[in-house]
């Protein structure tokens, strides 16, 4: 009797796949499109294979890139996007004395990037420089996302990408972009286990905005659960309180610690839109914290809890802050520009509450459609040709 012959499965994903990307190649033509074709695609799809995976990571990542970089930054007021393209321009034309000119001399990893850039492009417009710091920007969180998230299933990998994907808020790589790239770096500091490897990070992180340090520190704190958070709390209402007491040290303070208190003491008219923007997303991710409590019956599993209370602490903080004009923004920037999706992700458990996560899920896909659909002062609805003109005119 001969036994039956052993079935090998073969995963979908070959068979979809194809699928996909005939409707991304159909999309490519608008940014705005790809990104929302492939974020949908990963959080629902989910599929398992790697390749995959990667490849509509890598499209909605140049797609937001893109509409990242086509802001008309000319009727901005004031934008550090302009400071930071009078450097590109410096350091194209050769004056490399730029290269020491944030932190007293110590932060000089924006301008090694645009050393860089101008090898890579002799010339760009201020919208090229912005999708170069975009593009960097995203590529180096998906290789954070891809390595955080390797010890998860397949299906879960997918997920995380297309949630975080969607969630995140490329502006800031463009506009507070020393620390948006400092606060990527010190996430790969934060979850490496090898000690040089993570005092490395943690000078690179420091090279683009030395406050990576002081932060490196909160973060630890904040990963020790109950005393952590008390401790964060505690450190932001001295902060709060004995903030004039900063200002009067300045003459006493070395340059790169001075330069970042007077930066603050400059923006002396209370908080901005920017600040409330940024406590809109933390409050958006409170009421996921609440539905998810809800699907879990308010018993939810112990390894959730730290995450399902973070929004909260995250807003505190905040709010404690928020007096402190664009100090509130930038202490609570891992969560509400970078992190969102991938707080979210860990909120909801896909195993026991599938329909909440994808209920949640979708129904951010939907808010960030509308958001992006209907942004004042955007390039989102360009099309791709129309951007790529932009980049170098």
């Amino acid at each position: 009797m001969v036994g039956a012959e052993r079935k090998i499965p073969i995963s979908t994903d070959w068979l979809t796949t194809p699928l996909y990307l005939a409707l991304m190649i159909a999309a490519l033509n608008m940014p705005m499109l790809a990104f929302f074709v492939s974020v949908f695609i990963l959080i629902n799809f989910q599929p398992k294979e790697a390749l995959s995976q990667f490849a509509f990571a890598l499209v909605a990542g140049i797609s937001l890139s893109l509409m990242a970089a086509a802001r008309p930054v000319a009727f901005e007021q004031f934008s550090d996007t302009d400071v930071y393209y009078g450097i590109y321009r410096s350091i194209h034309e050769g004056d490399m004395s730029v290269l020491t000119l944030y932190g007293g001399g110590f932060e000089i990893g924006i301008s090694v990037l645009f050393f860089l850039l101008s090898y890579i492009s002799p010339f760009i417009s201020i919208n090229g420089m912005m999708f170069f710091l975009s593009l960097f920007s995203i590529l180096m969180f998906i290789i954070w996302l891809r390595r955080v998230g390797s010890h998860e299933p397949p299906r879960r990998q997918a997920f995380l990408l297309g949630i975080s994907l969607l969630m995140i808020n490329l502006y800031f790589a463009t506009q507070t972009s020393r620390q948006f790239i400092s606060t990527i770096f010190l996430l790969f500091a934060i979850t490496e286990r090898s000690i040089i490897i993570k005092l490395a990070y943690i000078a690179v992180a420091s090279a683009f905005h030395i406050t990576s340090i002081p932060f490196f520190i909160i973060y630890t704190l904040a990963q020790r659960w109950r005393h952590g958070w008390i401790a964060v709390l505690l450190l932001a209402t001295i902060l709060r309180f004995y903030f004039a007491n900063l200002l009067a040290m300045i003459g006493v303070m070395p340059a790169a610690m001075a330069e970042k208190i007077t930066y603050y003491l400059n923006n002396s008219a209370g908080y901005t839109s920017a600040d409330l923007g940024a406590l809109k997303i933390i409050a958006l991710l409170a009421i996921v914290s609440g539905i998810a409590l809800v699907a879990y019956r308010f018993r939810p599993p112990p390894e959730k809890r730290a995450w399902l209370t973070a929004p909260w602490i995250a807003g505190a903080v905040h709010i404690i802050l928020l007096p402190i004009p664009l100090l509130s923004l930038r202490t609570t920037l891992a969560v509400h520009a970078l992190l969102p999706g991938f707080l979210v992700a860990n909120m909801l458990d896909g195993r026991r509450a599938w329909m909440t996560t994808m209920a949640v899920s979708n129904a951010l896909l939907v808010y960030k459609v509308v958001s992006f659909a209907t942004a004042e002062g955007s390039g989102n609805l360009l099309s791709t040709i129309a951007i790529a003109h932009l980049l170098f005119s």
